[in-house]
């Protein structure tokens, strides 16, 4: 694989708190040309149901080409007439892929993804002349046909074609599938128009909204329910028309010597188009109607041609330069979506995330903030480089209690960084709040006998605390025990560590729980835990609050459990 000199780059983005106009991208151009000889002449091209791309071949090899998303490629043409010129390409439902042969005699072909063609040409006229191809919302194929008898084609999975006439003198080029369930197509005829086909073949064009001399080109659906086209008039421009028939164009970002030809819907939602003209390039089209061009890394003899979008999330094209025919790729924006986002306790929240890299390099990160104030951002994390949506989680700390906040997940790779969906969440309660514990005494004998936790007014030590709110409170008793040191831990003390320095080792000896209410809590610890009395010797006492609002702050308090008195025994007289 040799990857034609003039890769683009510009740096890779930092992370912002807010994304870049989605028109203020720095895509990276990149073309491959082993495989391919200065007679050859890819025209078109799609992505098959093997998720590699599938191009046509014109030149003087006519074949049907794939290449991989490395840049692998490989030509197919058993099954091709000597007389062949494949010129449009799709994926068809039937996981093959379908093209139009302009050639003599003009056929309808198919290939499947091991590279077997084959051809149809029952239905056509012989001089025919076939241009743009879709899969239709039917299960079919649909092809322009802007020979002496113009027609949009129709061609089944099986083969058979039929074709619907069209108003003489009519040039159908581009043909897509509408939103609407109907075909859409361009006539650059003397009447230029966009026109629409029902599944049965009723034919209505539309025309106001175009300029004076247009000469609309190829189609695509938008992903704003619109139909997009390509206008190669003296006015060149990017049209939309609506499923009502309404049309607009837009010119601004297009130099007037450009030439744009087909058009493609890509995965960052824009429209991605080719421009063969006076400075060849890679355009590209919001459906607001902002257009940029791309061009460094194409050379000056550069004539994209065909587009399409990659099943790497990037957007592909045919480039017919006379001296090193080739197969580009220009990168897009990666792709985000904010799935979810929940507060996992009062200060705490997860948000979840589908982030797709488009084959780059890529970093995410969350933007969150409460609800209608400004956004911070959390630490970039790195995805690496993938292909198709991969599920990412960052995990929100430090939030306010009992708060709606807002959050969407981020993406960033070298070409562009792109903003999810915001979602809302709300955080809990805040978590119940010990404060003012007291154990007294510190020092105490206990019981010989009883539960752990026994009336204000038994024996033993009475511990004091005030709760913020009703909880369940969980006492850890550890007991204080002379460990041995090794590195920066202290271990219990065994007959290899016996020599070791000694240190103080806390070993969890059991724990009891409280039910707390608002407010002062009292009860008296006896120095009995499940049923056993504490040794004599140093302990210490550590409470977690539990409550709606999750775990609170621990308190500690240490104590000394002290051996009992002796009991003297009084001498019985002889």
């Amino acid at each position: 694989m040799r990857p034609r000199a003039g890769i683009w780059l510009i740096g890779v983005l930092l992370a912002l708190a807010f994304a870049s106009p989605a028109s203020a991208i720095t895509p990276t151009i990149t073309e491959f040309s082993n495989g391919l000889s200065s007679s050859d002449n890819p025209f078109d091209i799609a992505t098959g149901a093997d998720t590699n791309l599938w191009f046509t071949d014109a030149g003087t090899g006519r074949a049907i080409g794939r290449i991989t998303t490395a840049g692998f490629i490989s030509t197919f043409t058993t099954g091709l007439t000597p007389g062949s010129s494949p010129r449009s390409i799709t994926a068809a439902p039937d996981s093959d892929l379908w093209f139009t042969d302009s050639g003599s005699p003009p056929a309808i072909g198919r290939v499947d993804t091991s590279g077997a063609i084959h051809e149809f040409t029952a239905g056509l006229d012989s001089n025919s002349a076939l241009d743009g191809i879709a899969a239709g919302p039917d299960g079919n194929v649909w092809f322009a046909d802007h020979g002496p008898s113009p027609a949009i084609g129709r061609v089944t999975p099986s083969g058979t074609i039929h074709e619907f006439a069209l108003t003489p003198g009519s040039t159908p080029t581009g043909v897509a599938a509408g939103p609407d369930g109907n075909v859409w197509f361009t006539d650059a005829g003397p009447t230029p128009g966009i026109g629409r086909i029902t599944r049965t073949g009723s034919v209505q064009e539309f025309s106001v909204g175009l300029r004076p001399g247009s000469s609309p080109a190829y189609i695509t659906a938008g992903s704003d329910g619109n139909v997009w086209f390509t206008d190669d008039g003296p006015t060149p421009a990017i049209g939309r028309i609506t499923p009502a028939g309404s049309i607009k164009e837009f010119t601004t970002g297009l130099p007037a010597t450009s030439h744009p030809l087909d058009i493609t819907s890509g995965s960052d939602g824009a429209l991605w188009f080719t421009d063969q003209g006076t400075k060849p390039a890679i355009g590209r089209a919001l459906t607001t109607g902002d257009i940029s061009e791309f061009s460094t890394g194409l050379a000056g003899g550069s004539m994209p041609s065909g587009i399409a979008a990659g099943p790497d999330g990037n957007v592909w094209f045919t480039d017919l330069d006379n001296s090193s025919p080739a197969i580009g790729v220009i990168t897009t924006p990666p792709a985000a979506t904010t799935v979810s986002a929940s507060a996992t306790g009062s200060t705490t929240a997860a948000v979840l995330g589908l982030i797709d890299g488009h084959a780059q390099a890529t970093r995410y990160f969350v933007e969150y903030g409460t609800l209608g104030g400004s956004l911070s951002a959390t630490g970039g994390r790195n995805l690496g480089t993938t292909i198709g949506p991969t599920h990412v989680t960052i995990a929100l700390n430090r939030l306010r209690p009992n708060t709606t906040y807002q959050a969407r997940m981020v993406a960033l790779n070298g070409t562009d960084s792109t903003p999810g969906n915001l979602v809302t969440f709300t955080t809990g309660p805040p978590a119940d709040r010990i404060t003012s514990m007291r154990l007294r005494p510190r020092t105490f004998v206990a019981a010989r006998s009883g539960g752990t936790v026994r009336s204000a007014r038994a024996p033993g030590a009475l511990i004091s605390y005030t709760g913020s709110q009703p909880a369940t409170t969980r006492f850890t008793i550890e007991h204080s025990v002379v460990g041995r040191h090794r590195g920066k831990s202290c271990v219990k003390r065994t007959r290899r560590n016996r020599k070791a320095r000694p240190c103080k080792l806390l070993v969890t000896v059991g724990s009891f729980t409280h039910h707390d209410r608002v407010g002062r809590n009292r009860f008296r610890f006896t120095g009995r835990l499940h049923h056993r009395t504490l040794k004599p010797g140093n302990y210490r006492l550590d409470a977690e609050p539990h409550s709606a609002g999750g775990i609170g702050r621990v308190v500690r308090k240490s104590f000394t459990i002290k051996a009992p008195a002796p009991r003297h025994h009084k001498k019985k007289r002889g």
